[in-house]
């Protein structure tokens, strides 16, 4: 027994003793976790473009690009149904035609392996030194999760709105914990520019104004000079809804989420308007064929029978409201009629999210490189893109799945901690219980996270589809919350640990 006792005492003081060199490490630790994490971070990003030295055109790329590619010919006066924070920034590669794919590819790319540094650095700040042995077990999950490697390759939205997530969260936790007011300022535009490149997290914004006036009142600033930031801050904020007042602009975002809704809505049932009639007449051989299909197909839906209601709308607009209104009355109408089956479709779809979703990695198959090639051939056709160098994109149509591809895939299959856990259901079950075992401004911070977070799996479970591209802007927000849980886990093993080897003491005395 008194063996056992000394090996226990021993155990537990050589635990304590670690705990206590991360807590005040040498100088030459540091700099060395910094160094690991940020190749780690790079390497998975150089495979990617060794692999494919160029974009990938998804179906969705060129509602993007071609918004863009106009405005540089200098028409302004133009429409899209995406958010205008993702054209403004292809506009200036898309000035370089000829380099435009390579170039693609190497700034989103450069940007997915800066999101994941710029997490783990806040968390770092956040967090301390001690947090550095969690940062580095975390970091190769972060860099080798594969479906923001694949993304950024994509003439998509979602690595820029990646970005501006983690600078906008990131700024708005430092500006708690800190009492900064530009920490906060910060936040706040990245946040407001996020919901440029796609509103997902509408109500990210007002975070961080409530974070400012936390801050203000903690200083004592002034009650006009917080009413004068927070009224520049709004206007700021609404900008894309006014920018359209300058003469000879017309940029408008056409919102679609009615539309979004009601194609998600559809297979419920057939519901004949009462606010519309004339319209549910018209689309109800439409309607029962799809119900007929006996599936949830929401593209049919968008295609078939969307389209027939927009066509009528078009023939007689002074007779309706914005189109997008119509759609959400006839989509609440269904979801009232049939609010059994609304119900078990939102759970269905809720479970998908938790338990699938970002669990399943889309890793870079050597079929989407293909499709991608295919998309640019039709493309590259268009007068539209006149002066563009297609052959890079063109290629990917006759890929070859490379060393480098493999490589990546491999690797990216072994990711702590989504290999054993879907990091969507993780990240739900830290919004719940983390603000628990918190205190003070790191617990205001992880609750504004939590609203944030429910806010998107609410939305996907409704309007939009549990896909795992959805996941990616905010995959920072698993980063953050599994370092802070990383870290309040070590607390207690520490104080754990503390009480045992006090105990042991006692029992070896």
């Amino acid at each position: 027994m008194k063996h056992w006792h000394e090996f226990f005492f021993g155990f537990v003081h050589i635990l304590k003793k670690l705990i206590a060199w991360l807590d005040a490490p040498p100088r030459w630790w540091e700099p060395s976790v910094w160094c690991v994490i940020t190749a780690l971070a790079i390497l998975p990003r150089v495979l990617m473009y060794v692999a494919v030295p160029s974009a990938l055109l998804s179906d969705d790329s060129n509602s993007y690009l071609a918004p863009a590619i106009e405005i540089l010919n200098g028409n302004y006066e133009i429409e899209s149904h995406r958010g205008w924070g993702y054209v403004f920034f292809l506009i200036p590669l898309a000035a370089y035609p000829q380099i435009f794919f390579p170039l693609v590819a190497i700034v989103q790319q450069s940007i997915s392996g800066f999101t994941v540094l710029g997490t783990l650095v806040f968390l770092r700040l956040l967090l301390g030194v001690k947090s550095l042995i969690w940062l580095l077990l975390i970091s190769w999950g972060a860099s080798f999760y594969a479906v923001p490697i694949f993304l950024a390759h994509l003439i998509r939205n979602e690595t820029p709105h990646a970005l501006f997530t983690m600078l906008g969260f990131g700024f708005l936790g430092l500006g708690l914990q800190r009492n900064s007011l530009r920490c906060c300022i910060l936040s706040g535009v990245f946040l407001a520019l996020m919901n440029m490149v796609k509103a997902t997290l509408p109500l990210a914004p007002f975070f961080s104004a409530i974070a400012f006036l936390w801050v203000a009142r903690k200083q004592g600033l002034a009650w006009l000079k917080t009413a004068s930031f927070l009224g520049v801050y709004f206007a700021v904020f609404l900008f894309p809804s006014w920018i359209s007042v300058f003469p000879g602009v017309q940029f408008s975002s056409l919102s679609y989420a009615g539309q979004e809704l009601f194609s998600q809505v559809a297979h419920l049932g057939f519901v004949e308007s009462k606010k519309y009639p004339e319209l549910t007449l018209a689309l109800r051989p439409k309607w029962e064929v799809y119900l007929s299909m006996n599936k949830r197909d929401n593209g049919y839906a968008r295609k078939n029978i969307n389209n027939t209601v927009i066509g009528i709308i078009s023939q007689s607009p002074q007779k309706y409201p914005k189109v997008d209104q119509v759609f959400k009355t006839l989509a609440w109408e269904v979801i009232l009629s049939h609010p059994d089956k609304a119900l078990a479709d939102f759970w269905k779809r809720f479970v998908e999210l938790n338990l699938e979703t970002g669990f399943r990695t889309k890793r870079p198959h050597i079929k989407h490189i293909r499709d991608a090639g295919e998309n640019a051939r039709s493309d590259a056709e268009s007068q539209l893109y006149k002066g563009f160098n297609f052959e890079p994109a063109l290629a990917q149509e006759n890929a070859q799945e490379n060393k480098a591809l493999k490589l990546l895939k491999k690797i990216s299959a072994r990711v702590f901690p989504w290999e054993w856990v879907p990091p969507v259901l993780m990240t739900t079950l830290f919004c719940v219980f983390l603000p628990f075992c918190l205190k003070g401004p790191l617990r205001l911070w992880v609750v504004q996270i939590g609203l944030s977070w429910f806010f998107f799996l609410l939305l996907h479970s409704t309007v939009g589809e549990p896909k795992d591209r959805f996941y990616v802007p905010v995959f920072c927000l698993s980063i953050f919350l599994l370092g802070i849980a990383l870290e309040k886990l070590s607390d207690f093993v520490g104080e754990v640990l503390g009480r045992l080897n006090h105990k042991a003491s006692q029992q070896m005395n």
